[in-house]
């Protein structure tokens, strides 16, 4: 192309923008290009070129971007940020926090003066407060949220012996069930298996929970479980056999 500003012609470069989220307009020195994102803008004269990407509902970017002779040049990777400011939900000294799998339950322990508060986030239901005790009660504490965020399995371990396992109903104002003190000692994996069964491995074999019950049902009888989940009412398993071997087993629930 023959440029003006130079007097001479002049060997063209590309320039190539991709963004997240696509279809973003496209501004170069101030003039809006016909192609949204992602797009290559053809025979550019060297030189540097204001370039601009605006979408509704999400903040501008901008940068100074060099055309070479030749080349093309790659701006990649362009991330739009929403432009509507984050919701203060809730404010306080929180130590831990759980999110379930799609996102819609938070649970969280908070640090109140000389306690500790168990306390559950929902979208249907804002900030509830669960559960309060001495910070000095429990130790060693896990939160585990089923999927669908209605059900939080509360671990603490209270005298470095003792273990508890309190299994908590979110979707009702009703008191945590606290299951029984051996599953709870002998317990070393719990496991969601969906919104209606929650897997407990220990050191006997494996148990089933039902959540709106908390009864507690045996499934497998068997030692050295590594791990277990249940899948359409079949355990699978996996169990150490001697010092180097791990087996993969299946049993029906």
């Amino acid at each position: 192309r023959y440029d003006w500003k130079k007097n001479k012609i002049e060997k063209t470069g590309i320039l190539r923008l991709d963004s997240i989220p696509a279809n973003a307009a496209i501004f170069v020195n101030g003039a809006l290009q016909r192609k949204t994102t992602p797009a290559s803008l053809f025979r550019l004269l060297p030189g540097d070129y204001d370039t601009r990407l605006e979408k509704t509902g999400y903040l501008p970017w901008q940068k100074t971007l060099e055309i070479k002779t030749n080349e093309t040049t790659f701006a990649s990777g362009i991330t739009l940020f929403s432009d509507s400011l984050p919701r203060l939900l809730f404010r306080g000294d929180i130590t831990s926090a759980k999110i379930n799998a799609d996102g819609s339950t938070i649970a969280f322990l908070l640090k109140k003066n000389d306690w500790t508060e168990l306390g559950v986030y929902r979208r249907t239901q804002g900030v509830r407060l669960l559960a309060r005790f001495g910070q000095n009660k429990y130790s060693n504490i896990s939160l585990t949220l089923s999927p669908g965020g209605d059900y939080l399995l509360f671990r603490g371990n209270i005298d470095k012996k003792n273990d508890e396992l309190l299994l908590y109903p979110l979707s009702k104002n009703t008191e945590a069930a606290a299951l029984r003190p051996a599953l709870a000692q002998n317990a070393t994996i719990s496991r969601w298996s969906g919104d209606n069964s929650l897997i407990i491995v220990t050191d006997d074999g494996v148990f089933a929970i039902d959540p709106p019950t908390a009864v507690v049902s045996p499934l497998v009888a068997a030692p050295k479980i590594m791990d277990a989940t249940d899948y359409g009412g079949t355990i699978y398993l996996l169990r150490r056999r001697g010092t180097n071997t791990v087996t993969l087993e299946q049993t029906d629930g």
